[in-house]
């Protein structure tokens, strides 16, 4: 009975000391420092429920406050931030509700409340997330890791239109400035987007395939980890630019000899969006549209007329090591393994790079690190593709690849 007694008088005071802790209801009702609601059902729960709703209504209207003082957008789209605003903090204020509940006479009555600092707080966590959005996607771009400065500029601004302050934002120069998270996010995007330069090499045919090299620069600097979808002839397909370039594969004949390639460059990047994550849920309550991420390349089919009529594909002279080439030209390794065996021989010469000689049956091979893209005949101050026929007066056209001249031997 003593151990009884002991347990009961422990508790007692146990639950005195959690409701010494807790200020009385007068009090918090009479305070300007709490957020609080009340209600009263017939069920515990559906009276939290709508104390609970009364006391984020409240907070609603802060936020409403809040984002008439910073921002620039219709009352509609005002609204829209609000409410969504309000949403998006709900889970994580109602972590840190604190609850009265009383029954008298078969209804409950709940009250709730949650002291303004705790609200502060969920601010200043927000904010601190923004402001490292913008210092890891600031440096992101600095190395120009396209892909990964817009995911972090357009997830900002997904969780930057629910934030009712301005934050320090790092500028695209490189300036710091207070500005509303959102209007600063969305500017970083859209130029970003808008300042994306993409060049077309000279296409060729693989087989039944259309090859087409693209360069891509930022700032004069070579782009990395681009992602963008295109239409290839068999659907749409997807390609992700490294070094500042990349070959893209086409599936389709064309019918003239010049066509309009359009790319969708990737900024969502909600594959990458965890399932239950807050900036997934945020992408679909706001309108993702608007940014400028569509890019149109003209491309030319050397081997074509302008009419879609083909031209000669055969170019003089034809040679055992030319024809050598021609069949392992994408083999950067294999290609010089032929240049240097037939060089052994006595075969050909290997002349410096940018020679303009005119003597005949001098070449150039057109190559990068991974494969060799051209294999131009030169004479007569003309230089003719070996497999498509096309003339060029000045190698201007075939920017990014390195030249290797040889001569065959009389």
């Amino acid at each position: 009975f003593k151990v009884q007694l002991s347990q009961r008088l422990l508790l007692l005071m146990l639950i005195s000391t959690v409701l010494g802790d807790q200020p009385e209801r007068k009090t918090i009702e009479a305070s300007s420092n709490y957020y609080w609601g009340n209600a009263t059902a017939s069920a515990r729960t559906e009276a939290r429920a709508s104390a609970e709703q009364e006391l984020l209504s409240k907070i609603q209207v802060t936020l409403n406050y809040k984002f008439e003082s910073i921002v620039t957008e219709t009352n509609a789209e005002l609204d829209e931030r609000v409410m969504i605003s309000s949403q998006s903090y709900t889970n994580l204020l109602l972590k840190g509700l604190n609850y009265m509940d009383s029954k008298r006479f078969f209804k409950w009555n709940a009250f709730v409340y949650i002291h303004k600092d705790s609200v502060a707080a969920a601010f200043k966590i927000r904010r601190k997330k923004l402001e490292d959005y913008s210092e890891l996607a600031g440096s992101a771009l600095a190395e120009a890791n396209i892909g990964e400065a817009l995911r972090l500029y357009y997830w900002g601004y997904l969780l930057g239109k629910t934030y009712p302050d301005q934050i320090s934002m790092r500028a695209l120069d490189g300036s710091r400035k207070n500005i509303d998270a959102a209007l600063g996010f969305q500017t970083a995007v859209k130029t970003i987007l808008h300042r994306i330069a993409v060049r077309p090499g000279v296409c060729y045919q693989d087989g039944d395939v259309i090859m087409v090299p693209l360069f891509f620069t930022y700032a004069d600097k070579p782009i990395n980890n681009l992602l963008f979808s295109y239409y290839s002839g068999m659907g749409m397909d997807y390609g992700l630019v490294e070094a500042g370039q990349l070959e893209l594969p086409l599936y389709d004949n064309p019918t003239m000899a010049k066509r309009k390639l359009t790319l969708n460059y990737e900024y969502l990047y909600e594959n990458e969006m965890d399932d239950a994550s807050e900036t997934l849920i945020l992408s679909t309550l706001f309108n993702t549209g608007g940014f400028p991420n569509v890019s149109t390349v003209s491309i030319t089919f050397p081997w074509l007329k302008e009419d879609g009529q083909q031209l000669s594909s055969v170019v003089e002279p034809q040679t055992e090591v030319v024809d050598m080439l021609s069949q392992v030209r994408e083999d950067i390794n294999e290609s010089l393994r032929v240049l240097s065996q037939y060089k052994r021989m006595g075969t050909i010469s290997i002349l410096p790079s940018g020679s303009n000689t005119t003597k005949t049956r001098c070449w150039v091979v057109l190559a990068d690190k991974q494969k060799v893209h051209h294999l131009l005949y030169y004479s007569n101050n003309t230089y003719t593709d070996y497999n498509s026929g096309e003339t060029f007066n000045t190698l201007a056209d075939f920017k990014g690849y390195k030249s290797i001249w040889f001569q065959e031997n009389q």
